[in-house]
C-alpha cells in the first residue's frame, strides 16, 4: 500500500514522487500508486474534529472526503466525480472509517483570454513596482464537458455548478471555502495563469 507524508495527515511514499502522485489521484490516473491509500495523521498535528473534506496538506488536490459528500452528490446525480479506496488513521494509530479518496473526472479543457475585463494594480510595497491583475476566472465554457464537477486541465484547481455549491450549503458541508469565480484574481506577471488564494480549505470555485 502507497504511503504519502503531508504535514497533516499522510505517510511518506514507498516510491515519493511528491505533487506528481497527488495530482495523478485527483486526475484518476490510479497506475501510479498501490490501493488503498494509507492517510496518518501527524502526532504534532490536527486536531480532534473531523470534517466533510479532510486536510491532507496537499491542499484541495488530495483531500479525502466523508460518507456524507459521497452521499449527497450519489443522491442528486452530481457528475464529474468518483472516489477510491483509502484507509485513515488518526495519531495514535486507531483507523477511523467512513472516508474515501476523491477524484474529479469532469473537466474544461481551456481558459478564453479575452473574457479578462476588469484589471487590478498590485503594488506589495510603497516603494515596490506595479504588477497588473484581472478579476475573474475566464473560463472557456466551449470546451467544458458540461460536469458539475471538474478541473480546468493541467491544473488542481476545482470548480462546480452552483447546484453544488447549493447542495453542499444547505448540508452544511465542512471544511470547505467556496469563492466565486468573478472575485478571483489572476496575475498578469506570469506566463501561466495563476490564480491567488491564501486559505487553506478545500478551495472550489463555483458560479453560473
Amino acid at each position: 500500500m502507497t504511503q504519502f507524508f503531508a504535514p497533516c495527515s499522510m505517510l511518506l511514499a514507498d516510491e515519493y514522487r511528491g505533487m506528481d502522485d497527488a495530482l495523478d489521484l485527483l486526475y484518476g490516473k490510479y497506475d501510479t500508486v498501490r490501493l488503498p491509500l494509507i492517510f496518518q495523521q501527524k502526532k504534532s498535528y490536527g486536531g480532534k474534529k473531523m470534517t466533510d473534506f479532510m486536510n491532507s496538506g496537499w491542499g484541495s488536490v488530495l483531500s479525502p472526503i466523508s460518507d456524507k459528500v459521497v452521499s449527497l452528490l450519489t443522491e442528486k446525480k452530481i457528475t464529474g466525480w468518483k472516489t477510491y479506496p483509502i484507509r485513515v488513521f488518526d495519531k495514535n494509530g486507531v483507523e477511523i472509517y467512513g472516508y474515501h479518496g476523491f477524484t474529479i473526472t469532469g473537466r474544461c479543457r481551456d481558459l478564453d483570454l479575452s473574457l479578462l475585463k476588469e484589471r487590478i494594480e498590485y503594488q506589495y510595497c510603497a516603494s515596490g513596482p506595479i504588477y497588473y491583475h484581472y478579476k475573474g476566472i475566464p473560463l472557456d465554457l466551449s470546451s467544458w464537458d458540461g460536469s458539475d464537477i471538474f478541473l480546468l486541465a493541467g491544473t488542481g484547481f476545482m470548480f462546480m455548478h452552483k447546484k453544488v455549491f447549493s447542495l453542499f450549503k444547505e448540508n452544511k458541508i465542512t471544511n470547505c471555502e467556496y469563492i466565486n469565480i468573478t472575485d478571483f484574481v489572476i496575475t498578469d506577471e506570469s506566463n501561466e495563469e495563476c490564480f491567488i488564494n491564501k486559505s487553506f480549505k478545500q478551495n472550489i470555485r463555483y458560479n453560473w
